[in-house]
């Protein structure tokens, strides 16, 4: 919030001529929320009202090249960074992000946005990947250059590999005779993705994304105590529809790994989750949705499982506006750990969404 009234007062602290060259642009969402939930293995229960996010982004371009780009969350009752980067644009379809950002991932996490989540919260494989690898934020320090020409998606990202926003801010300087800190980081992360949306057959989207990160973070350790473990990820989808109301059915799948090396007595592991979900409009601006997920962190384990079932209405739809401008979704979500029935989770939430994104 400050920054977003520093940007403005510093846009109207400039000179006229200067002013007609930078272009502001302001989003914000709101997703208020009531839940009922019920543990089976401890018959405990929780129910109440909360707030899921609460965001405002700032956007601030100059002569449409260059610009700073700061989302802010205010979900916790004081103000957190989401994203804080400088981009440049090289070409109409060629972009350059240096900063705090969301690079290449799996498709079901940052990069299928807030307002656009299928049912209630992203693919819960995702939300297992993003903790077990760069951190549950997904985003990190680094440089990202992005191809886009609206059809065809490419991106390459270096980065620390530990998106902790605290632990991972390399911004020291020399005055106090420490270049490093006493602590050693050497290692980078690479990631990349792809995705292409098929002519001819609207909605049809086909990617990919893989990475590999040296930064042993202690996401990666196999147990609370142990080191933390290099590790090579990937992931694939296929997405008929993404955007939720966009066409009368919409489906997705799904898949995504992780492959840690052994580290420091700590032992090589593989992590391998699938999701598919499928959506029907009953009316215009309401859908019917339901998902299934499976996620093994060791695959030489069985998999955890993840159900929904859910419906939306938007009434934003309705009157010819974004689906996801003003939306209901009710759904009722469900948890079993691997192989143990007894513990399973149980959930329903309905949850209002007000975006101008």
């Amino acid at each position: 919030m400050a920054l977003g009234c520093l940007l403005a007062g510093a846009l109207c602290a400039l000179p006229a001529n200067a002013q007609k060259a930078v272009d502001l642009q302001w989003g914000m969402a709101i997703q208020p929320r009531f839940s009922y939930g019920l543990d089976a293995g401890d018959d405990t229960e929780s129910a109440g009202f909360g707030i899921r996010r609460a965001r405002l982004r700032t956007v601030m371009t100059y002569e449409q090249k260059a610009g700073l780009h700061f989302d802010a969350d205010f979900a916790g009752g004081t103000a957190g960074v989401v994203d804080l980067f400088a981009f440049y644009r090289m070409s109409p379809n060629v972009r350059l992000r240096l900063g705090y950002l969301a690079g290449p991932q799996p498709r079901a996490y940052i990069p299928t946005g807030f307002p656009f989540i299928d049912g209630i919260d992203r693919a819960a494989i995702a939300e297992r990947w993003a903790q077990s690898t760069i951190g549950g934020s997904g985003r990190d320090f680094g440089m990202e250059v992005q191809y886009d020409d609206r059809r065809t998606r490419l991106a390459a990202f270096v980065h620390n590999g530990d998106g902790n926003i605290a632990r991972a801010n390399l911004r020291r300087g020399i005055a106090g005779l420490s270049a490093t800190g006493g602590a050693t980081t050497r290692g980078i992360a690479v990631s990349g993705s792809a995705s292409h949306a098929i002519q001819g057959l609207a909605g049809l989207e086909v990617g990919g994304f893989a990475g590999y990160n040296a930064s042993r973070n202690p996401n990666t350790a196999a147990t609370s105590g142990d080191p933390g473990r290099d590790y090579a990820t990937y992931s694939a989808h296929v997405y008929w529809g993404a955007i939720p109301g966009s066409q009368p059915v919409r489906m997705k799948a799904e898949i995504l790994g992780i492959q840690y090396a052994a580290a420091g007595g700590a032992p090589s592991q593989q992590a391998l989750g699938v999701a598919f979900t499928g959506a029907a409009r009953l009316v215009e601006g309401s859908e019917l949705v339901a998902s299934y997920e499976q996620y093994a962190g060791d695959t030489d384990a069985d998999s955890d499982r993840y159900v929904l079932a859910g419906i939306t209405f938007s009434p934003s739809a309705r009157r010819g506006l974004a689906y996801g401008q003003e939306r209901f979704t009710l759904a009722y979500l469900y948890g079993a750990p691997a192989g143990v029935s007894a513990s399973a989770q149980h959930m329903v939430v309905l949850q209002f969404q007000f975006a101008l994104w």
